[in-house]
């Protein structure tokens, strides 16, 4: 592996506390997400294996990623592609399976290219997203609602 940007995530939960870690991994060929997690609730548990996650077919390069957990406990990831500077989101759908996720969403942007993103969970439940675009201007946007598919437009 060679890593160039690691993120991580903690997915509280009563009964099925998660903190995952995922990763660029730069090679001659392009970029791959690997992931691992912790596999267990307690400080002594052991780490996973890395696993590949399949990126966009159009995407060779990721230059960034930003990850956060929602307010029901599911995990948001974006990716910027590095070639077209455009982001990409994929989100868990279900919390207690890990393997249920979306499949990658294209993000508008404004007409900006985006070079750097951010992510948080606020504390009402709506996720906020921020970016900086190659002219180094700082965006963001968040959810109207927690928890829902509708979003502000980005703004500077």
């Amino acid at each position: 592996m060679a890593l160039s940007e690691v993120v991580v995530a903690f997915r509280p939960d009563r009964w099925n506390s998660r903190l995952q870690l995922w990763a660029i991994d730069t090679r001659n060929d392009g970029s791959y997400l690997s992931t691992c997690w912790r596999d267990g609730n307690d400080s002594t548990s052991r780490w996973t294996s890395w696993s590949y996650w399949k990126i966009p077919q159009y995407v060779r390069h990721i230059s960034d990623i930003a990850v956060v957990s929602d307010s029901k406990s599911l995990f948001h990831l974006w990716i910027v592609d590095a070639e077209n500077a455009t982001l990409y989101l994929k989100e868990q759908q279900n919390q207690y399976n890990y393997d249920e996720w979306s499949d990658w969403q294209s993000w508008a942007t404004p007409h900006e290219r985006v070079k750097w993103i951010a992510a948080v969970c606020l504390a009402d439940g709506r996720l906020q997203v921020w970016m900086v675009d190659e002219a180094g201007n700082l965006w963001n946007r968040q959810q109207n609602t927690a928890n829902t598919p509708q979003w502000s437009d980005w703004t500077p």
